[in-house]
């Protein structure tokens, strides 16, 4: 009689620690899961128009940072060079001859695991005999007002260096002239302190016109 309490408590034993193991394996498979669960998603479109005699090319290409590293935009130390160096992808290419060019941008997305920042780069080509001037804004879809970004998001503007900056920035060419402008999204909170947004789509809207 007393081997068998003596088998039962043993056995009572081994279903508890197997219980308890499976159980600290739930928690941490919910705990996994929630981090990486931490994500900014965004899909946006490209919009370009030109007005009046304006004949200026426009390409719009984009490129992310590397996953492999959870470093925030902010903390890069030569942030040109580094976003002058990475591999972009066209988005969206007007010529000059065209009035408007609409067209899918990238599908964003911040979180653990993936980039904290990403890239526009936007090329103006003005093939024409005078000086215009263009405007690069974020807005809602439709387009009427001005998107805004989640908290957790900043963004940097800039040709030659790159500064934080709001949803729309203004510039001109002088005729003939070609310059770059980058468009920088970056999360300036860790990736693992992320909270989960399911961000609108936005419109990234480039408006060029006679100077």
């Amino acid at each position: 009689m007393e081997k068998e309490n003596t088998g039962s408590r043993i056995k009572r034993r081994i279903i508890v620690i197997v219980f308890s193991m499976l159980l600290c394996m739930l928690l941490i498979g919910v705990s996994v899961y929630a981090a990486l669960s931490q994500t900014l998603t965004s899909p946006g479109t490209i919009t370009i128009t030109t007005a009046g005699q304006a004949k200026v090319g426009i390409t719009v290409d984009w490129a992310t940072g590397s996953a492999e590293e959870d470093t925030l935009f902010a903390s890069i130390s030569d942030q040109m060079t580094t976003i002058e160096g990475l591999s972009y992808a066209n988005q969206v290419t007007k010529k000059s001859d065209e009035n408007t060019k609409s067209g899918n941008g990238p599908s964003i997305k911040f979180g653990v695991g993936s980039y904290t920042y990403g890239v526009y780069k936007i090329t103006f080509t003005n093939t024409d005999s005078a000086a215009v001037n263009y405007t690069i804004a974020f807005k809602d879809q439709p387009p009427e007002s001005d998107y805004e970004f989640d908290s957790q998001i900043t963004l940097y503007t800039g040709t030659e260096t790159v500064t934080e900056g709001k949803t729309a920035l203004t510039g001109s060419l002088n005729e003939s002239e070609t310059t770059t402008v980058y468009v920088v999204i970056a999360i300036n909170v860790e990736p693992e302190n992320l909270t989960a947004q399911a961000l609108e789509n936005f419109n990234l809207v480039i408006d060029v016109t006679s100077a």
